[in-house]
């Protein structure tokens, strides 16, 4: 027999050795998870838009798609790639700096979010600090929101509330432009958009990671 403390005190370590299996294989089956998400295609996540009516000039070569990576225990990054699954960059966030940063090869862009108590706005800056577009969404809208492009002009989102699981589409002087949707209802595995060629890559990843 053993006295109550040191009794107590087996208990106490079986208790940890056991929470420390049980991390340990969740943590084994969350890089089984990611691993798995890094081999999604376009073209399984071209048949979720090519319902859509839009423009006859977008085609599945102009989806591009990021898919949630853990680059730190702090830091998620979403992995982005185009129409023939090929890594064309990637996107970090900051939980403490309320901010993204956006990699495309050799080029940094940031997203920065600041604090407001009307709804919420985000800036896409490039490197040199120029605003290149702008997020708007005011408070009790549903989740409707606006996008300011650079040398575009307005896209309005038609979104639905309580079909959250539907594609975003978006519109650009009453045409139906692009869309995006989150990759899975179930969990969160990645983000999909589809857009114009003339819209540039870093409005089309700032499209992606604020409207879905």
């Amino acid at each position: 027999m053993c006295s109550s403390e040191l009794c107590l005190g087996y208990v106490f370590l079986l208790i940890g050795i056991g929470f420390s299996i049980l991390v340990f294989f969740l943590l084994k089956y969350r890089r089984a998870l990611l691993r798995k998400d890094l081999q999604i295609s376009a073209e399984s996540l071209w048949k979720k838009l090519s319902y859509l009516e839009l423009d006859k000039s977008i085609s599945k070569s102009n989806i591009i798609f990021g898919v949630w990576q853990d680059k730190s225990a702090t830091v998620p990054q979403l992995i982005f790639k185009n129409a023939n699954d090929e890594i064309i960059g990637q996107v970090e966030y900051h939980l403490t700096a309320r901010a993204y940063e956006i990699f495309l090869g050799n080029q940094i862009f940031r997203i920065e979010i600041p604090l407001t108590w009307q709804g919420m706005t985000a800036n896409l800056k490039s490197s040199d600090g120029k605003t290149l577009a702008t997020f708007k969404r005011k408070s009790l809208s549903l989740g409707s929101h606006k996008f300011f492009i650079q040398n575009i002009g307005e896209l309005t989102a038609k979104y639905f509330f309580f079909k959250r699981l539907q594609p975003i589409q978006y519109f650009h002087d009453g045409k139906h432009i692009g869309s995006t949707y989150q990759i899975s209802s179930i969990r969160r595995v990645g983000r999909v958009g589809i857009f114009p060629a003339e819209y540039s890559l870093p409005v089309k990843v700032f499209i992606i990671v604020m409207g879905s």
